[in-house]
């Protein structure tokens, strides 16, 4: 984490909740950002209660385009419940055709919930957090291994083009083949 982590620190309140995004730790495809929320007051979170928001992000330079959205947001545990903040950690997948997390972009929360025994959700805050201008930048971390070999695949081949490791994932691309129209136990198509 040390080696690869990049400070964010970039904060918005709305209607006295602080929200922070505290750090990134990223490769060209995906992203985990460190995020903690503070209550106006120590007392409006109940230390029992579990907390989910969910969170789009838009390349800056194109606030149509969406590049990737958290949903939910994973909360972490509170090692101090009386602080009245929480922790939580955002996971992204990159979706953009732009194949890199490299870049400036927008982050948009809403629906900061209180999850209920019942499994229903309360909704805390109904005003979105808007955090502009966050420059993610990958360390040059990805090694990539071109294979270009006919591998097995379901009932047929397919070619295994390339691996790419990071430190935080292992990419296997694979084209052609038996990969098109995957079927299932019924020789139903499920994906093509």
């Amino acid at each position: 984490y040390e080696d690869y982590h990049q400070d964010l620190d970039m904060a918005v309140t709305q209607n006295g909740w602080k929200l922070t995004l505290d750090d990134c730790v990223s490769d060209d495809s995906y992203a985990y950002i460190g995020i903690t929320m503070e209550a106006p007051q120590a007392d409006m979170i109940d230390e029992d209660a579990t907390y989910q928001m969910f969170g789009r992000i838009y390349q800056h330079d194109s606030p149509e385009e969406i590049v990737a959205v958290a949903s939910p947001v994973e909360m972490l545990e509170n090692d101090n419940p009386d602080d009245g903040m929480l922790s939580f950690v955002m996971w992204l997948n990159l979706y953009s055709e732009n194949h890199s997390f490299s870049g400036i972009y927008d982050f948009v929360f809403e629906y900061f919930v209180k999850c209920a025994d019942d499994g229903s959700k309360i909704l805390v805050q109904p005003d979105p957090w808007v955090i502009e201008n966050v420059q993610i930048a990958p360390p040059n971390s990805v090694v990539t291994i071109d294979v270009n070999r006919t591998v097995p695949m379901l009932d047929g081949e397919a070619t295994l083009t390339s691996l790419e490791i990071s430190p935080l994932s292992l990419t296997v691309n694979l084209q052609g083949g038996s990969i098109y129209g995957i079927r299932d136990r019924e020789n139903e198509t499920v994906w093509a």
